[in-house]
C-alpha cells in the first residue's frame, strides 16, 4: 500500500523555491560560461509564459504551468548571479604578484592547526595600486606557528606581500581544497613570515559578527581557565563550535567515528539549550506563556551571538524562532517549510553557502529526520522505555546518516564504519557536557564554586574522548578511497532518496527508479574505467 507523504505541496512554498534554486546551482557545474543567447533564452521563454498567462482569462487552468515558468526564471537567475559572482573579478587577477606593502584587516580567528597559522583577511589597499584584487575581497594570510595572530577587526600591514590566486582544480568541492575555499569567497592567498607582518591599528567599523567571535574567544579563555587543556579543547569545540584548540589526534578520531558532527554547534546544540531554556522560564520560574517565549527567543538568539553566528546555528536558530512564533500566533506551522525558509533567508543575505560542505551537511541531515525518522522509527515498537529511547537515537542517527552519505563520500572521500554506537555511546553524553559548559561559565563569577564544578565536567570530558579515540581505533573503523565525481554524488543522491520512497512509503515505482539508477550508476562508471584502460589515462585527484 502507498502511504501519503506527510506534507503538502501547496503547503510549502519555500521548499519548491528551494528545489528550483537547487538547480540554478548545479547548473554552473555544466558550464560557468554560459552561451548568452541560450541563457537570454531561458529566461524570457519562461518570462514571455507568465505574461500570457496573466492576460489569459481564466489562467488558474495552467496553474502548473505557471509554476513551471516560475520555476525557470528564478533557477537562470541564481545561475546567472552564480556565474557573475564566481568569474567576474577572477580571470583579472594575476596568478602570483608581488607588492610592496599591503593593508589587511583580520576577519577572524586563527587557525593555528597543520604547523602554520592560517588567517582570514580582507584586503582594502595595496602599493602599487592594483584593481585586480578588488575592495573588501577575502585572502588567506599564512604564516608560522611562532606569529602571534591578532583579533578580528585589527588592521595589519604586510610587507613585502607576494599574491596568489586559487586556481580551479578538477574536483572544486573537495573538502580542505583550494576550490573549497575558492566557493567559500577566498580570491588569493598570501604567505608571509612573522617579520614581514605589522599590527597598525584597529578598525573603528563596527561588525557584529566581529563582536561575536571576540565573545566566543572570551568564553574559551573562560573555560581553558578551569578545565586541562585536552578537555577544555572538546568543551569549546561542543559548546561554541570552537576547533581551534584539538589536537590532530581528537579530531581525526571525532571524523573517523562519525562524531564529528559534536564539534559543530548545529540543531542538536540549540534544541539542547531551547529545552534548557523552556524548562527553566516555563516550569521552574513560572512565567506566562508569551512571555516566556520571548524571553527563549532571546536567549536563543544570544546563544547564536555566543557561538560566533555559524551558519547552522543561525539555521537552527532560525527555525526554531519561526515555531515558536508560530505557536505564539497560533499557526499551524510546517516544519519542511520552517526549513526552508531559514534556508532561503541565509542564502538571501549569502550567495556563497550552498556550496559550503558545512551547510549542505547540515540542512541534508535536517530533511532526513524530518522525513525519515518517523516513518523509520514507527517500524519497531517495544514498551521498554531504555531500549525505546535507544531505538529512537538509533533511527535518528541512521535517518541522518542515510541522506548525508552522498555528501560525505563526495566531500569527504572516506566513511565510518562505527559511526552508529558511536553515537549510541557519546551522544547521550554530549547534552550533559553542554550544560556542564554553559554552567561552568555561568559559575566564572564564583571562582571556588567554579574549580568545584569543573572537576566531575573534566571527568565527563575526558570519558567522552577516551571513548571516541577508543571507537577510532577499532579495526576497519573507517572506509577510505570513496573518490567520487559530481555526478557520482548526484545519481548517489537520488538512488538513496528513490530507496527511501521504495522501501518506506511502499512506493513500487520508486523501487524499479532505484534499480534503474543503480545500473545507469554502474555502467557509466564501467565505462569510464574501460575508456581509462584502452586510452592510457591516468588522473591523479
Amino acid at each position: 500500500m502507498v502511504q501519503p507523504l506527510n506534507f503538502i505541496w501547496a503547503e510549502v512554498p519555500f521548499f519548491r523555491i528551494l528545489i528550483w534554486m537547487g538547480v540554478g546551482w548545479l547548473m554552473p557545474t555544466i558550464t560557468l560560461h554560459p552561451n548568452g543567447w541560450w541563457l537570454t533564452g531561458i529566461l524570457l521563454l519562461p518570462a514571455a509564459t507568465l505574461l500570457l498567462l496573466m492576460r489569459i482569462r481564466g489562467h488558474y487552468r495552467y496553474r502548473w504551468l505557471t509554476g513551471l515558468s516560475t520555476g525557470v526564471c528564478l533557477s537562470a537567475l541564481v545561475w546567472l548571479n552564480h556565474c557573475i559572482q564566481f568569474s567576474a573579478y577572477r580571470a583579472r587577477l594575476p596568478p602570483e604578484f608581488t607588492y610592496d606593502w599591503c593593508l589587511l584587516k583580520v576577519d577572524g580567528l586563527a587557525d593555528t592547526s597543520r604547523q602554520k597559522v592560517r588567517l582570514l583577511c580582507r584586503w582594502i589597499v595595496a602599493h602599487p595600486a592594483d584593481t585586480s584584487i578588488p575592495y573588501g575581497s577575502i585572502l588567506r594570510l599564512e604564516s608560522d606557528t611562532s606569529w602571534r595572530a591578532p583579533p578580528p577587526g585589527a588592521l595589519i600591514v604586510v610587507h613585502p606581500a607576494q599574491t596568489r590566486r586559487i586556481q580551479n582544480l578538477r574536483n572544486p568541492h573537495a573538502f580542505g581544497s583550494e576550490g573549497n575555499a575558492q566557493n567559500k569567497g577566498l580570491v588569493g592567498r598570501i604567505k608571509a613570515g612573522p617579520q614581514q607582518i605589522s599590527v597598525v591599528g584597529r578598525s573603528n567599523e563596527f561588525n557584529l559578527k566581529h563582536q561575536a567571535i571576540l565573545l566566543s574567544d572570551r568564553v574559551c579563555q573562560i573555560i581553558y581557565d578551569y578545565l586541562p587543556s585536552r578537555e577544555a579543547a572538546l568543551s569549546c569545540a561542543i559548546l561554541l563550535g570552537q576547533r581551534q584548540g584539538m589536537d590532530e589526534e581528537l579530531e581525526q578520531a571525532f571524523a573517523g567515528s562519525g562524531l564529528i558532527h559534536l564539534m559543530a554547534v548545529s540543531g542538536m546544540h540549540v534544541g539542547i539549550f531551547y529545552m534548557m531554556c523552556s524548562w527553566l522560564l516555563l516550569t521552574v520560574l513560572k512565567v506566562p506563556r508569551k512571555s516566556a517565549t520571548l524571553g527563549i527567543l532571546l536567549l536563543l538568539w544570544a546563544y547564536a551571538l555566543l557561538t560566533g553566528l555559524s551558519p547552522s546555528v543561525v539555521r537552527a536558530s532560525g527555525m526554531f524562532s519561526l515555531a515558536a512564533a508560530g505557536k505564539l500566533w497560533n499557526r499551524q506551522t510546517s516544519s519542511y517549510n520552517l526549513m526552508s525558509a531559514a534556508a532561503f533567508l541565509q542564502i538571501w543575505f549569502d550567495s556563497r553557502l550552498p556550496a559550503q560542505p558545512g551547510f549542505l551537511l547540515s540542512y541534508a541531515a535536517v530533511l532526513g529526520i524530518l522525513f525519515m525518522h518517523p516513518r523509520l522509527f514507527s517500524l519497531c515498537y517495544t514498551r521498554h522505555k531504555w531500549l525505546d529511547k535507544a531505538w529512537e537515537l538509533t533511527s535518528l542517527s541512521l535517518s541522518a546518516q542515510w541522506i548525508t552519505l552522498p555528501l560525505v563520500l563526495y566531500f569527504f572521500h572516506s566513511f565510518p564504519i562505527y559511526f552508529l554506537p558511536a553515537n549510541l555511546l557519546v551522544v547521550p553524553l554530549s547534552g550533559p557536557a553542554l550544560i556542564g559548559s554553559l554552567l561552568l561559565c555561568a559559575l566564572n563569577f564564583i571562582p571556588p564554586l567554579a574549580q568545584l564544578f569543573a572537576y566531575p565536567l573534566s571527568w565527563l570530558l575526558m570519558g567522552i574522548n577516551q571513548l571516541t579515540l577508543w571507537v577510532s581505533a577499532l579495526p576497519f573503523a573507517q572506509s577510505t578511497g570513496w573518490y567520487w565525481t559530481l555526478g557520482d554524488g548526484l545519481l548517489a543522491a537520488v538512488f538513496m532518496l528513490l530507496v527511501v520512497l521504495g522501501w518506506l512509503i511502499y512506493h513500487p515505482l520508486a523501487r524499479k527508479g532505484a534499480v534503474a539508477v543503480l545500473v545507469i550508476w554502474y555502467c557509466l562508471n564501467l565505462t569510464n574505467r574501460l575508456t581509462q584502460f584502452v586510452g592510457g589515462d591516468f588522473r591523479i585527484y
